[in-house]
């Protein structure tokens, strides 16, 4: 793995000796660099919010400088042991989870079903398809279809699902109950119905119905689903969320074995991005590493780790670490090349 330099944006406070001119630098760096990147992203993301939810903003604005200045003050201690280099990016991951963390907190039912609907998407991918277009848009629909562009009809008849759900349940699932969670056989029967590509978002919106959730944050402000959407209003923002497709790559992971995940994950500067772009939760994350949720919530705030603390936790050498990944990253690369090659 390259070594990572420490933003030179953060290097007089991090070489600072004396405590008053160390809390000077940070001070001028919390309010120089991340404060402005902070407020351009709740006042981004906040619009889906309904306007008694808005007062809690200043709460997230605290809470974002707070995680903000622990993860500071632990790389002044240790500068090389996990360093930052690109601050802004990190300030807008960090102000992303956050806000997430607060809409899990309000609308977890909602959350819980675009996590899942996610995960159906990703790992059936030989009957499902999860695609981005040109315009960095999110498509789905069956295996068939993906790449392919979305047409009037399609969103016409899905419509016609969200505006009478009770009609569709009947004619199409007239013998299944409702299940507690979306099924195969539910997205199957959604794309039966529609019969071409539609809108990751306008999917979820629809299951919702079906299933009876009624906590999608969006609702309060038709105009603007912009959870997860681009930021265009900072660079930060656009490096964070516009990513590859991450529901893809997080399916593959799953897929290699133990040790080489365990590998991968712990020394991945990107983890934390995966549970930000809601793809998967933080305690998905420690089931796939295989070790308990509280073990996994004392690490996160460390990662990604160096290989000679990943070694000593699989009872291996630095050097056996090394391999591992490296195996994994190019099983990785040969799975995700035949994937996009398979996709075109």
């Amino acid at each position: 793995m390259e070594a990572r330099r420490i933003d030179p944006l953060l290097l007089p406070f991090v070489q600072a000796t004396a405590t008053e001119q160390s809390q000077d630098l940070l001070e001028r760096v919390l309010c120089g660099t991340a404060d402005p990147i902070i407020e351009k992203i709740l006042a981004h993301k906040s619009r889906v919010l309904p306007p008694y939810q808005r007062r809690d903003l200043e709460d997230m604005r605290a809470e974002a400088r707070l995680r903000l200045v622990s993860r500071l003050r632990a790389l002044q201690k240790a500068p090389h042991t996990n360093p930052i280099d690109k601050f802004c990016s990190y300030v807008a991951v960090t102000t992303c989870s956050v806000f997430y963390d607060y809409l899990r907190r309000q609308h977890p039912a909602w959350w819980r079903l675009k996590n899942q609907i996610h995960y159906l998407l990703s790992i059936h991918r030989d009957t499902f398809a999860l695609w981005e277009d040109d315009q960095q848009m999110w498509r789905c629909g069956t295996a068939a279809w993906r790449g392919q562009p979305m047409h009037a009809a399609a969103n016409a008849r899905l419509q016609q699902v969200r505006d009478d759900p009770a009609a569709f349940r009947q004619d199409l699932l007239r013998h299944q109950a409702t299940p507690p969670r979306p099924t195969c056989s539910l997205l199957s029967a959604i794309f039966e119905w529609v019969r071409g590509p539609i809108e990751l978002d306008r999917l979820i919106t629809t299951a919702a119905a079906l299933l009876g959730v009624t906590d999608d944050p969006r609702r309060f402000d038709a105009h603007d689903d912009g959870l997860g959407e681009p930021d265009t209003m900072s660079d930060a923002a656009n490096e964070v969320e516009q990513r590859q497709n991450l529901s893809a790559a997080w399916a593959e992971i799953r897929g290699l074995p133990r040790r080489q995940r365990v590998a991968l994950l712990l020394s991945l500067s990107e983890i934390h991005v995966f549970p930000v772009e809601g793809i998967v939760s933080i305690r998905q994350v420690a089931r796939e590493l295989d070790i308990p949720d509280e073990e996994l919530a004392e690490l996160w705030n460390r990662l990604p780790l160096e290989d000679m603390e990943i070694a000593r936790y699989l009872g291996l050498t630095r050097q056996q670490v090394i391999n591992l990944r490296k195996a994994a990253h190019d099983r990785l690369g040969r799975r995700m090349r035949k994937s996009r090659g398979h996709h075109a």
